[in-house]
């Protein structure tokens, strides 16, 4: 249960785990990344309209920066993707969730929302179970106004880091720092 609530999601990018301890630094990486693309996507586009401007023709500038023209489109699907996902991230720091809890509780509100095989009732009266939660309940809990949204952030970015439940001594034995013979690696 504890790493329901910690681990967000696997960041193909970083190549590790993002979660608890990480999350704020796999933002920030985000929003960087984010600021970059906007960056070149911008300075490229300057320099096609000025050369189009000076040159008077636009296929012309083109054909002389192709490399310009190529950052140009690349930036652009990259921005696309970017910022779809650092929006995506903003609104799960405003709400306070996880990627893993906000899939999870999509997925149990659409199982709540379709039928059944058995007899066309709803999942959650076939069941019966209190764990997952009413339609009134999700609407309170989405209609959150925005003024938490900056205590969200606030705290966030700038509330301390919780100290790691890995104890790193305790996985190395103490017999392992011993100094070998250098003959022995040979």
């Amino acid at each position: 249960m504890f790493v329901h609530f910690c681990f967000s999601l696997d960041c193909p990018w970083i190549c590790n785990c993002v979660g608890l301890r990480n999350h704020r630094f796999f933002v920030g990486f985000l929003f960087t990344v984010t600021l970059l693309c906007l960056y070149v996507f911008v300075g490229s586009l300057y320099l096609l309209t000025r050369d189009s401007v000076q040159k008077g023709d636009f296929v012309q500038a083109v054909t002389e920066n192709p490399v310009c023209a190529a950052l140009l489109i690349f930036t652009f699907c990259l921005l696309w993707c970017l910022c779809s996902l650092s929006g995506y991230h903003c609104f799960l720091i405003g709400n306070e969730l996880t990627t893993n809890y906000h899939i999870q509780q999509q997925l149990e509100r659409r199982q709540v929302m379709e039928p059944s095989r058995i007899g066309g009732q709803n999942l959650h009266q076939h069941l019966n179970t209190d764990s997952t939660q009413s339609d009134s309940d999700f609407m309170e809990t989405e209609s959150k106004s925005y003024t938490r949204w900056f205590t969200s952030f606030y705290t966030f970015f700038f509330s301390p880091i919780p100290p790691s439940l890995i104890d790193l001594q305790e996985m190395v034995p103490n017999d392992s720092y011993q100094k070998s013979d250098r003959r022995s690696f040979c």
